[in-house]
């Protein structure tokens, strides 16, 4: 059942500014947070590196092994974390802490999951509400004029390349499949029949726009939440927009699928 949540600034006025780092080897890794002087981990162990990309799940098998290995120093583990659980099975492994970097952008709630131990499963007005906020903190960032915008343009539409994969994945349905390989690497259709969607009709509008993975979406939605006034407003504007164009969208990248699929056999 969906919650509330926090504010945005809970999310995106973190203490810590949170990077990818890709690496083939162990690393030192230095932060620092408002409030503390500069604090250092001893050793950062990537389990995605740089030669891997995507390709492969992260190895937690071998950071579990460098964290148990005699005298090893701290360890901080990264790599294929999405959801509240898979990241609490990956604190049991031994390391002393772990970081989130795609599953953070899919889903910046992650960590208010993490905290409560349960997924807030945000429905898509609460998601626009949150994305508003967002929008918000950009502009009081970059400014509220066009100057602003077009910093802003460097950012906003490619957060949505991550937010549209977001879909609820409760644990009594998906843990299991969790353990034999990372939800992240799942596919994302339009509409998840494990979760008792049959077709896209049984998706509402805003649901339906904001999983389309078309650029061309991403940049028409994150105009809309830049430009409008509250929450209704956004909502209307996105519902409108899906009816108009949005299954436009979806057989763009349908159409785009089957070219790269013909190529790739040549």
């Amino acid at each position: 059942m969906a919650e509330c949540l926090p504010p945005a600034d809970a999310f995106f006025r973190d203490a810590f500014l949170v990077a990818w780092l890709f690496a083939s080897e162990p690393c030192t890794l230095y932060w620092r947070d408002n409030d503390n002087p500069l604090l250092t981990a001893r050793c950062f162990m990537p389990c995605i590196s740089f030669p891997r990309r995507y390709k492969k799940p992260a190895n937690w098998d071998l950071i579990k092994s460098v964290a148990a290995a005699p005298d090893a120093p701290p360890i901080i583990g990264n790599g294929d974390i999405l959801t509240h659980y898979e990241a609490s099975r990956r604190l049991s492994s031994g390391v002393h802490a772990a970081l989130v970097g795609r599953g953070a952008l899919i889903q910046p709630w992650i960590f208010e999951e993490l905290r409560s131990g349960r997924e807030l499963a945000p429905d898509a007005g609460m998601r626009v509400a949150l994305y508003r906020e967002f929008y918000g903190l950009m502009r009081d960032h970059f400014g509220d004029d066009d100057m602003g915008r077009r910093k802003a343009w460097y950012f906003a539409p490619w957060h949505h390349a991550f937010f549209h994969r977001y879909r609820s994945r409760p644990q009594d349905v998906y843990g299991a499949q969790s353990l034999e390989h990372p939800l992240i690497s799942t596919r994302n259709d339009l509409y998840d029949p494990l979760l008792g969607e049959a077709s896209v009709n049984d998706l509402n509008p805003v649901e339906r726009l904001l999983r389309n993975e078309n650029p061309s979406a991403h940049e028409a939605i994150a105009a809309v939440l830049w430009d409008s006034r509250n929450d209704a407003e956004a909502l209307s504007a996105l519902e409108k927009m899906q009816r108009e164009e949005g299954e436009v969208w979806e057989a763009e990248m349908r159409n785009s699928d089957r070219v790269s699929d013909s190529d790739d056999r040549g």
